[in-house]
């Protein structure tokens, strides 16, 4: 339950006694129910309950309210049902109802005008509307008392031309500025690549006074031209995306565009854009609500020579999450230099392509300087992907040993991300369990990489390794490296009791494993899947993911051989996983039979509970 509203303390306990009757009525009318009384009521409106036969708890709006909100969002038939049982609960189920009505806002919005006035004829690929007469003020009479429930709204890729009829009647009759003038979340997401002038000529229309969240999923001239109106506007917003994840074209004038927008802001909490120069930099620098910061282009003169700030306020004072991408070496530093002093606990850096192994080297050792004793507990340090194809061999960094040593000086992480173009150097069996045990609340490691290992220089982790890291990480839920596997099954390492493995070495915490470019031999098929699902059982489960990079790579091999073999070889391994825990648990139950455990009668039904599923591998 929510906390109750303030109000005396006799009201207190009125509230209390009639929440108490309200969970129980509320346990009463399931879902189902109230949709079947809504069925009936619809037909016959004389059933619907009145103030005279409601129990008096539910006259309390608090409680309707309260009752309204143990649905979920998307749970609309139930939302339905309540607003048809009576009166009481009509307004508060219609407002949960239209508060995100979904990308078909627009096509409920027109079924709420007069049947007179217009028809509507629905296609996969477009909605035709044809008008019957002209529209008079008080057929808006309906579609107000819905439209003015909208608090969150996404338009989609498809709505540009399925919605198109639509939209240009609404922008002529709308009898105000505004479709939705409540609106609190606006998605705007136009088809990528595509002529998105239709869809930029009716932004406008949903561009609310009262804005908190924006997400302008688009890089064109048109759709920036329309922040010159936010501006305007001055909405309070809070959370703040311009950019579709392409680079900026012209890259100067749109940049110039979106950072004048920023500086008109103040109070951004959470901001994704494509680019800022040094003037938005600078005010951003200076907003004490600031805590979430990702620029996709974070290029060297975005950082101005001199901050200006006066000696007692601190850049960023409240910056916790912090993404810089298509960022240079020197750059990261600079600015990891600046937001030393914030509260970070999220890092994530894109390096441009022409970074060195050294440079990588050189900016963990300089981040280890600045950032040690922090609450960091987030790090990712990746290439800035844009073609593998277009790298020359010179750009082929890697993760040096001596880099992923200098990382165990940050004990704090939680999750750790690191994505070479070509591997690692130095990363065997003994630094990797250094770094697993520098970090006991690990809950995420992925040391990935763009390109597959040559045949003839193999990653040097192999499969045993994975025992004692489990054990040094027992709450690591996600893991992606490259392994060295045997070819053969009797290469494979027992997992049978001995004086070094006393106990089974189950780990029941990892849910998604990644073994990246991990090559398996026909023969190591099985033998691999044994061992997975007996130190890793809760990938057999529904939850459970087994992933490779074979899969999404590009033309890893020239034929593509290789990858094809590689995919095939993976998918095998996790179609075996379910079947090994079926073995697993039938002999599990059996065991348990025979120590006299359980009789064989209730064997089945004990087990079903679930409570030892994850050690029945």
């Amino acid at each position: 339950m929510r906390t109750l509203p303030e109000c005396s303390s006799e009201r207190r306990r009125e509230l209390v006694i009639a929440m108490n009757l309200a969970a129980n009525i509320y346990i009463r009318i399931s879902p189902s129910v109230a949709s079947s009384i809504a069925s009936i009521t619809s037909k016959n409106r004389s059933l619907l309950p009145t103030t005279t036969n409601m129990h008096p708890a539910l006259l309390i709006p608090e409680i309707v309210l309260q009752v309204v909100s143990q649905f979920s969002t998307w749970e609309r038939e139930s939302f339905l049902a309540f607003a048809l049982v009576c009166r009481a609960f009509s307004g508060p189920a219609l407002d949960a109802l239209w508060r995100d009505p979904g990308f078909d806002a627009l096509f409920y919005l027109m079924k709420c005008f007069p049947s007179d006035l217009l028809t509507l004829e629905e296609t996969p690929a477009r909605v035709k509307v044809t008008l019957l007469r002209p529209v008079m003020t008080k057929d808006w009479e309906a579609p107000t008392r819905y439209r003015s429930r909208v608090r969150s709204y996404d338009f989609g890729v498809n709505d540009t031309t399925r919605l198109l009829d639509i939209l240009h009647l609404l922008a002529v009759w709308l009898p105000d500025s505004v479709l939705f003038p409540r609106l609190e979340q606006l998605r705007w997401i136009p088809a990528f690549g595509a002529d998105q002038t239709q869809a930029t000529a009716f932004l406008r229309l949903f561009l609310s006074s009262r804005l908190r969240q924006l997400k302008l999923f688009s890089n064109e001239t048109l759709a920036l031209s329309t922040l010159p109106t936010l501006t305007q506007l001055a909405p309070p917003l809070t959370s703040v995306r311009i950019g579709d994840g392409r680079t900026l074209v012209p890259y100067e004038a749109k940049r110039a565009a979106i950072s004048n927008f920023l500086c008109s802001l103040d109070r951004v909490e959470t901001l994704e854009v494509a680019a800022i120069d040094s003037d938005a930099f600078l005010h951003l620098a200076g907003l004490h609500g600031l805590e979430s910061l990702r620029v996709s282009q974070f290029r060297a003169d975005t950082i101005p020579a001199d901050l200006g700030l006066p000696p007692a306020l601190a850049p960023f004072a409240q910056l916790r999450c912090l993404t810089a991408q298509y960022i240079d070496v020197a750059t990261a530093i600079h600015l990891i230099g600046i937001a030393a002093k914030s509260p970070l606990e999220e890092l994530e850096l894109e390096l441009v392509e022409h970074t060195t192994s050294e440079d990588v080297e050189f900016l963990i050792g300089e981040l280890l300087t600045v950032l040690r004793g922090s609450g960091l507990t987030k790090l990712a340090i990746r290439y800035h992907y844009v073609d593998i194809q277009t790298l020359s061999m010179e750009y082929h960094w890697k993760f040096t040993r001596a880099a992923l040593v200098r990382l165990t000086g940050l004990p704090n992480l939680t999750q750790l991300t690191l994505v070479s173009v070509a591997g690692y150097v130095g990363l065997n069996n003994p630094t990797l369990l250094a770094l697993g045990s520098a970090f006991p609340n690990l809950h995420s490691l992925r040391l990935d990489q763009l390109l597959a290992p040559e045949p003839h220089a193999p990653p040097e982790l192999t499969l045993p390794v994975l025992v004692p890291l489990a054990r040094a990480c027992p709450s690591l839920s996600t893991l992606a490296l490259s392994l060295s596997l045997p070819t053969t099954p009797r290469a494979f390492p027992s997992l049978l009791p001995n004086a070094n493995t006393p106990t089974r070495p189950v780990h029941t915490a990892l849910t998604e494993l990644n073994i990246c470019y991990t090559r398996i031999a026909p023969a190591a098929r099985f033998p691999t899947a044994r061992f997975l699902s007996a130190v890793f059982p809760l990938l057999a489960w529904d939850e459970g993911v087994l992933a490779n990079g074979w899969e999404d790579a590009e033309m890893v091999d020239p034929d593509g051989d290789e990858q094809y073999a590689m995919v095939e070889g993976w998918e095998e391994v996790g179609a075996l996983l379910p079947q090994l825990a079926e073995v697993r648990r039938e002999e599990h139950v059996w065991g348990r039979v025979e120590r006299g455990e359980v009789s064989a009668a209730d064997a089945v039904r004990d087990d079903g509970d679930g409570e030892d599923d994850a050690m029945l591998m």
